[in-house]
C-alpha cells in the first residue's frame, strides 16, 4: 500500500537533520502487511492511514506548533496542534533524544500509549500517537543513531541512500506478543536486535564515509533501512492485532464507559483552528478535540473518548488563548456515554498566545506543561508560539513580589533557528515581529519553579 503525501505543512525540517527515509521505511512496512492487517488499518484509521508517512516525522516536531492545510479541503480550515501533546505524557514526561541510549526510554511507554489511543481515541489522534512511536522506531535503525555517532559522519551515514530503493517484498511480519505485556517485551528485544544490527553497519560504513565513497556506502545504509522497515512492519502488525483483541473484549462485557463533550471558545487570531486538550488528572487518559467548525469568531470542537474505566475523574481542559477549565467531578459510568458542554473563557489578557501562561496546568509532571527546563540556558522555555512577521505584539510579565528573574522574548525564523538575540522584558513592552519570524519563545531564567517568580506572562497581537 503506497500512500501519497497529502499535506502542505507550516513547518520546516532542517536539511540532513535526521534519518532521511522515514516515509519510505513506513511505505515499505505497510506494503507487506497481510490482507487482514490492511483491513484492520482501514477500520481503525480510515483516511488517517495515508498520513502515517508524514506523521512518522512527529518525533522531530518537539516543542513545535504544527499547522497544515489538506489539499482537498476547500473550507479554509486548518489542522493545528502542539506536537508535544503527542510526545509528552505522564509515563514519558520529557522529550527524549533519538539516539541510543536515551531513545530506549521511549519504546515501552509509547507502545502502551498507542494501545491506549487505539482503544479510546479518534482516528486522527491515534495516527499521531502511532506517528510518534514510528519515529522513535525508525530513527533508532539509523546506523549513527544506533552507534552514537555525531557530526558530518552522522549525516552521511543516514542520508546516503535513495528512499525509493527501500523494499522488503518477501517479508512476513512477526507478532511481537499476544498481550500488551508480552508485546512490550517482544518490542524491546526486537529493538535491541535492530540496534545491534545497525551498529555493525555503522562500523562497516566508516571507511566509505572517510573516502567520500557514497556508491560504496549506499548498499550498507540500505541494509539498515530495510531491517528498520521489517521491525516497523512487526510493530504495526502487533498494534493492529492487539487493538482488534481489545475491541473484541470490550464488546463482550461492556463494562467500560464513553465521553462525548463539546468544547467552545472565542477564537484567537493566528490559532483559530487549534485543538483543545482534555486530560484526566492522575491518569494517562487524554485526547485532543476534533474540529467541528470555526464560525462567527467561535471555535467549536468535540472530545470523543471510548472504553474508559468507570469512575469519577478530575478533568483539565486547556487551549491556548483560553483560561484552563478544571472540572473536579467528571463521572464515567459503565455502559453509558457521558455528555457535557465545555465552554472556555478567554485568557486574560484576551488573545494571549502564551501556552500555560500562569503555569497552573501540571498534568504530565510537577513542572508546568508546555514549558521545559533548558539546562544549557538555565531557564524555563515555552513551546513555540506561532506569530506573523511584521505584526505588532505586546509581551507582558506580571512578576511576584520583588522578583528580578530575567524574562526574555526570542523570535525564531523557523522552529529551531533564532532570528536575532533574546530580548529582555521588565514589564510590558511592544514589538514588531521581524520579517523572517515565524515563531516566538518565552524564557524565564531561574533554576526554580517559574511560578515562584512570575505570576503570568502574555504575548498578544495588536488587531
Amino acid at each position: 500500500m503506497r500512500i501519497a503525501g497529502v499535506c502542505i505543512i507550516a513547518l520546516a525540517i532542517p536539511p540532513l537533520a535526521g534519518w532521511g527515509p522515514h516515509a519510505e521505511i513506513v511505505d515499505a512496512a505497510m506494503a507487506v502487511l497481510p490482507a487482514r492487517d490492511q483491513a484492520r488499518l482501514l477500520l481503525t484509521l480510515g483516511d488517517e492511514a495515508r498520513r502515517l508517512r508524514f506523521l512518522v516525522w512527529m518525533g522531530d516536531f518537539g516543542n513545535q506548533f504544527v499547522q497544515w492545510n489538506e489539499s482537498w479541503n476547500r473550507s479554509g480550515a486548518t489542522v493545528e496542534f502542539y506536537a508535544n501533546d503527542y510526545l509528552i505524557f505522564p509515563q514519558a514526561p520529557r522529550l527524549y533524544k533519538h539516539e541510543c541510549p536515551d531513545v530506549n526510554h521511549t519504546f515501552t511507554p509509547f507502545l502502551l500509549r498507542c494501545l491506549q489511543a487505539l482503544q479510546t481515541e479518534t482516528p486522527s489522534n491515534v495516527a499521531r500517537w502511532i506517528g510518534s512511536l514510528l519515529h522513535f522506531t525508525t530513527d533508532t535503525g539509523s546506523p549513527p543513531h544506533a552507534a552514537g555517532i555525531s557530526g558530518d559522519t552522522h549525516s552521511k551515514m543516514e542520508n546516503w541512500i535513495s528512499g525509493a530503493a527501500i523494499s522488503i517484498p518477501e517479508y512476513k511480519p512477526r507478532l511481537l506478543g499476544q498481550t500488551p505485556a508480552a508485546a512490550t517485551r517482544g518490542f524491546e528485544e526486537r529493538m535491541a536486535g535492530l540496534i545491534a544490527f545497525s551498529k555493525q553497519r555503522a562500523e562497516r560504513l566508516y571507511p566509505f564515509i572517510k573516502a567520500s565513497d557514497r556508491a560504496g556506502a549506499e548498499p550498507i545504509v540500505l541494509e539498515s533501512a530495510n531491517e528498520t522497515a521489517r521491525v516497523t512492519a512487526d510493530l504495526l502488525h502487533t498494534l493492529l492485532f492487539l487493538a482488534e483483541r481489545r475491541r473484541e473484549r470490550a464488546a463482550e462485557h461492556e463494562a467500560l464507559g464513553a465521553l462525548e463533550a463539546s468544547v467552545s471558545q472565542s477564537t484567537t487570531a493566528g490559532i483559530e483552528s487549534l485543538s483543545a486538550k482534555l486530560m484526566f488528572a492522575g491518569t494517562s487518559y487524554s485526547t485532543m478535540s476534533e474540529l467541528v467548525m470555526v464560525d462567527k469568531g467561535i471555535y467549536r470542537g468535540v472530545f470523543l473518548l471510548r472504553n474508559i474505566r468507570p469512575g469519577t475523574y478530575r478533568a483539565i481542559v486547556s487551549r491556548v488563548g483560553a483560561q484552563p477549565l478544571f472540572v473536579d467531578s467528571f463521572t464515567i459510568r459503565a455502559g453509558k456515554t457521558t455528555r457535557a458542554d465545555l465552554r472556555l473563557e478567554s485568557a486574560m489578557p484576551a488573545g494571549n498566545l502564551a501556552p500555560n501562561p500562569d503555569f497552573r496546568i501540571r498534568w504530565t509532571t510537577t513542572a508546568p506543561d508546555q514549558w521545559r527546563a533548558d539546562e544549557k540556558l538555565g531557564a524555563w522555555v515555552s513551546d513555540n508560539i506561532r506569530v506573523e512577521s511584521g505584526k505588532r505584539y505586546r509581551f507582558e510579565v506580571d512578576r511576584l513580589g520583588n522578583s528580578e528573574v530575567l524574562v526574555q522574548l526570542i523570535w525564531y525564523k523557523n522552529h529551531w533557528q533564532p532570528s536575532g538575540d533574546p530580548i529582555a522584558v521588565e514589564s510590558a513592552t511592544d514589538f514588531v515581529a521581524p520579517q523572517d519570524a515565524q515563531y516566538a519563545r518565552l524564557s524565564i531564567t531561574t533554576p526554580d519553579d517559574p511560578a515562584r517568580s512570575v505570576k503570568t506572562v502574555s504575548l498578544t497581537r495588536f488587531r
